[in-house]
């Protein structure tokens, strides 16, 4: 292969391999590179979390729930009180079913949990569930991906609602994302 033409198809990978638009934090090493389609961006500040990141796709699909077109949102909320913990006691509470609870509780206040899966990302376990909102405008329609996990730094949710009928053929995408939105240690 010439090498001019190995170049080119050095840079053409190169250039599919990087996300279209990621959000990166230097301060908490918070980062979002999801995979096209979609796009990463600073959201609009809210009072639980220190950051929060908004991601949309460029095509439209999944179809965004909301009218602001925003597929996902990625919250992060430092976590002072988990400073003195390991990730592996960290990791250890995913396997205690009274904690497991806990996490759900808040869920299923506003929510039927539908399927519920612990997954291990980085080294961090995690917890990730797929909802069906009891209240809201269409909410028989919307169908919610949720994946929260907790580092010794602080805590980070993955939230995304799409259409119902969509999430099936839609879990591998938005799991892409919570696989792309990582904290630096």
């Amino acid at each position: 292969m010439h090498k001019s033409t190995r170049a080119l198809l050095a840079a053409a990978v190169a250039f599919i391999a990087v996300p279209a638009a990621a959000f990166v934090d230097e301060e908490t090493g918070l980062s979002v590179e999801p995979p096209a389609p979609f796009e990463a961006a600073a959201g609009k500040p809210r009072p639980n979390y220190d950051i929060v990141v908004t991601v949309r796709s460029t095509t439209g699909k999944p179809t965004a729930a909301g009218s602001d077109g925003n597929v996902c949102g990625v919250a992060y909320k430092q976590a002072p009180q988990n400073a003195s913990l390991s990730q592996a006691d960290i990791n250890e509470r995913l396997t205690k079913p009274e904690w497991m609870e806990v996490i759900k509780a808040p869920f299923q206040a506003w929510s039927t949990i539908e399927r519920t899966e612990v997954f291990e990302q980085d080294g961090v376990k995690g917890v990730e569930f797929t909802v069906a909102p009891k209240a809201g405008p269409n909410h028989e329609s919307v169908r919610m991906y949720l994946a929260l996990w907790e580092t010794p730094k602080g805590r980070v949710v993955v939230s995304c609602a799409i259409k119902a009928d969509e999430l099936p053929q839609a879990l591998a995408e938005l799991q892409s994302i919570r696989r792309a939105t990582r904290i630096r240690s």
